[in-house]
């Protein structure tokens, strides 16, 4: 008998069991997994809106690209930076890697885009899905460079820091060529030992599209060697490795030496 109850004790276990389980199983999330749907269609079209400056009726095929605004910076140099051409299809990204890449040429200080239709388009040609339009970018230039100075350098004599400057009379004023400069500079500097040299440019406005160039150097103290130490070395003294390298010791009166 004890076994008989036990059997049945058990019997009830799972029979309550499958009770407890089949109220859940006849309950699927499957309506649900139709809601993701509804945001994947949505997503895409927000961010059509906001990167779509070429209004869609001047949208449509390239007949021309012109560049307009220049006076001192060869047409070349933009047009080289330009990846539109005519006969392609226009489009918003299109623009803006040429803006960007117009940009990158150091020489512009704004650009505009204007898409029209062509002059020479047929009537009702608006109307198709891709009319004839021409691309213009109209560019305003940075001002021009009349004169580059040097101040505050006291060791390093002014001859020797224009044998490395590049940047002649009224030329377009270019934060890239600025950079090299003052990159060249400082290596000259550094052969002297001035490793803490600081180099600034300053941009003075002289007239309406003129500036004039100022590099501000600040010394500070020459770097001094106090001590080389070298490590490893058993049959070679120190002595003797320090008498083949380039790099010496100051020594007690640093301002005697080199």
């Amino acid at each position: 008998m004890r076994w008989f109850s036990l059997i049945c004790l058990l019997l009830g276990g799972v029979a309550a069991a499958q009770e407890s389980v089949d109220p859940v199983v006849p309950v699927p999330a499957a309506p649900e997994v139709s809601e993701p749907a509804a945001p994947a269609v949505s997503e895409p079209a927000a961010p059509e809106v906001s990167v779509s400056p070429i209004p869609k009726e001047v949208s449509g095929t390239i007949t021309s690209v012109r560049v307009e605004g220049l006076r001192r910076v060869e047409e070349a140099a933009i047009q080289a930076a330009i990846g539109l051409r005519a006969g392609e299809i226009l489009a918003s990204y299109k623009i803006r890697r040429d803006l960007e890449s117009i940009y990158e040429t150091g020489f512009v200080d704004d650009v505009v885009v204007d898409v029209s239709l062509s002059e020479d388009a047929a009537e009702g040609a608006s109307d198709s899905a891709h009319p004839p339009v021409v691309v213009t970018f109209r560019i305003s230039e940075k001002p021009a460079v009349r004169e580059v100075t040097i101040s505050g350098n006291k060791k390093l004599d002014e001859d020797a820091l224009r044998e490395v400057i590049d940047i002649p009379a009224f030329a377009v004023l270019n934060r890239s060529a600025i950079k090299q400069n003052i990159q060249r500079m400082r290596d000259k500097y550094l052969e002297k030992g001035f490793y803490l040299v600081e180099i600034d440019p300053k941009i003075h406005e002289v007239a309406d599209d003129v500036v004039e160039l100022e590099f501000v150097v600040k010394e500070n103290k020459k770097v001094r060697v106090q001590r080389i130490d070298i490590a490893g070395n058993v049959a070679v003294p120190d002595g003797k490795i320090r008498r083949y390298m380039q790099t010496k010791q100051a020594g007690i009166l640093p301002w005697l030496t080199n």
